[in-house]
């Protein structure tokens, strides 16, 4: 009888044993996965992560690389003003021209002659223009006025040529008047000799 009662809890034992070796190894399994779903969404976090940045980073390069308005606008500026650069001088070189003996002769006569005026002698030496200019006379105006008046206007023109430095005119039976090409004025219109500057260099 003992050895029957023996048995049984011999029995019992071991099926507990059994029961309770299962169990461990079924939250041993439980707990095996569980540690890996979490290492998936980690990992996945990750990827995510990596990729947010990269898109990020992309964008941030997106907008970099777009040539804004204002950068385009200045290229545009900058090429404007350096043809309009060009053109003035282009300009400058066309309205200033070396002057000749002959242009000498055509300026005096068209700018600086009346109807009933005559031109002498001229030349261009050294620099220097000279001329001589006989003026009629005139029942209106003083002859010293004349020939104020007619060297202001010829040098108006000279002025706009090189290859001259100093421009002397007798005016016949009135007085002489020199000006050096350095004591010219500027305004809007052009270069020019301010006429009380004449009339003081006018000379008998």
């Amino acid at each position: 009888m003992r050895t029957v009662l023996y048995i049984m809890m011999i029995g019992l034992f071991f099926l507990v044993a059994c029961s309770e070796q299962q169990e461990s190894n079924k939250s041993t399994s439980n707990q095996v996965s569980t540690e890996e779903e979490i290492e998936v969404s980690t990992s996945e976090a990750d990827s995510k992560e990596e990729s947010g940045a990269f898109e990020e980073e992309n964008k941030e390069e997106d907008e970099e690389t777009p040539v804004s308005s204002e950068e385009v606008a200045g290229d545009a500026e900058e090429e404007v003003s350096e043809e309009s650069s060009e053109e003035e001088t282009e300009a400058e070189e066309e309205t200033t021209q070396q002057i000749t003996t002959d242009e000498i002769k055509e300026i005096i006569e068209y700018y600086s002659l009346g109807e009933d005026d005559s031109l002498g002698n001229y030349s261009l030496e050294n620099g220097e223009i000279k001329a001589t200019v006989e003026l009629a006379p005139s029942e209106l105006f003083p002859a010293e006025d004349m020939a104020v008046n007619a060297y202001s206007q010829l040098s108006d023109e000279l002025l706009y040529y090189d290859g001259w430095d100093l421009l002397t005119v007798t005016y016949a039976g009135v007085g002489t008047i020199s000006m050096n090409r350095n004591e010219k004025e500027t305004n809007e219109y052009g270069d020019y000799f301010p006429t009380l500057v004449i009339e003081d260099r006018l000379s008998y």
